[in-house]
């Protein structure tokens, strides 16, 4: 590999707004081609980087102003650039007749690097024989001191209801601090990914968006996450800790697409992938067991309520409030006719001025 050229062209972003401070806010608001755009070209180039050997490296931003109100999400231009590598990267090894796994650890730059890509190649038990429709995917990327590896498994028997099954993510972050915390972000950045790769996207007819909320924008649901999601934080490699908060989003992008490549043989070139038209598809609630025993014993509870009260003979015209139902005790919900137990005044142990576990249910 001599030389590896990537060139983003990009809606703008806008970064008038600093980056919560006054010196970065006035800098950014100056005139066209000064100050926004230096501090897009100051984020790209100092967040954006390629973690493999492939000679000389150069990369570009070129950002087109739409007029239309924009904004920085999550790993900002890290999910696009380094989520369209990974799928490069798979389409290089795909050309040279090498596998994914191999060719990117062939590649890659550390040691470090390469024992999270080991880690999930092993836990994910990478190149397993699966059905046809299913696939599994690799990526990997490395920003703010840390780097992280995933690999998922795709299921895309139905075109229009892709999903990932599985997934396997390791993570390097320098020092782990927050183990749990890490463990999240991970997962986190796996959901984004879904959501962007295979669900959401904003369709615009004549410079105005067709999704107007979340009903409409397809963010992935909890439905859509896989049942098996596992994340392996490493041991600590160094003395700092890293970043972790944009760590999760690239690596997920760049497997869930290549999963989606080999499971469909097309290659991806737009986002989401499973939107076939220019307007929002439609969702429809896959059959879950699950929640489909869960809303049929909720009608159950409602009806068995509804024939309780139907047979509850009225009270007669005049007569109390609660006549014919025992009252409430407490003033915390219905209790039954049992009068409240008499209170010694004499000395006893504490356990004995306790009511019991039936008593305080009632209460």
């Amino acid at each position: 590999m001599l030389s590896f050229e990537h060139r983003v062209a990009a809606a703008e972003t806008d970064f008038r707004h600093g980056l919560g401070e006054m010196i970065t806010a006035t800098a950014a608001s100056l005139p066209l081609g000064i100050g926004n755009a230096t501090l897009a070209q100051t984020l790209f180039l100092t967040t954006v980087k390629s973690p493999y050997h492939f000679g000389l490296t150069t990369q570009a931003l070129t950002e087109v102003p739409t007029g239309i109100p924009t904004g920085s999400w999550r790993s900002v231009y890290s999910a696009n650039t380094r989520g369209a590598e990974e799928i490069v990267v798979d389409e290089l090894a795909a050309r040279t007749g090498r596998d994914p796994y191999r060719f990117r650890r062939t590649f890659l730059k550390t040691d470090v690097q390469r024992a999270v890509l080991d880690k999930v190649a092993t836990e994910g038990n990478w190149g397993r024989p699966m059905e046809a429709g299913c696939a599994q995917g690799i990526a990997f990327h490395e920003e703010y001191k840390s780097r992280t590896a995933c690999l998922v498994e795709i299921d895309t028997r139905d075109p229009e209801r892709a999903r990932v099954t599985k997934a396997v993510i390791a993570v390097d972050v320098g020092l782990p601090v927050n183990p749990r915390g890490l463990e999240a972000q991970m997962i986190g950045g796996l959901t984004d990914a879904i959501s962007t790769t295979l669900r959401a996207g904003l369709h615009l007819d004549k410079g105005l968006p067709l999704e107007g909320s979340y009903s409409q924008f397809h963010w992935a649901q909890q439905r859509d996450s896989p049942r098996d999601v596992r994340v392996f934080v490493l041991p600590a490699t160094g003395e700092d800790p890293g970043g972790a908060g944009e760590l999760g989003v690239p690596a997920a992008v760049g497997a869930i697409a290549n999963a989606w490549a080999r499971a469909t043989g097309s290659k991806p070139r737009s986002f989401p992938s499973t939107s076939t038209s220019t307007s929002p598809p439609t969702r429809a609630s896959p059959p879950d067991p699950g929640v489909r025993r869960a809303l049929a014993h909720l009608h159950r509870q409602r009806a068995e309520r509804h024939r309780g009260r139907a047979r509850r003979p009225a009270p007669a015209v005049g007569a109390p409030r609660h006549a014919g139902r025992p009252r409430p005790q407490y003033g915390c919900g219905w209790t039954s006719a049992r009068p409240a137990p008499a209170i010694s005044t004499a000395p006893t142990s504490a356990r004995a001025w306790c009511p019991s576990p039936r008593a305080r249910g009632r209460r």
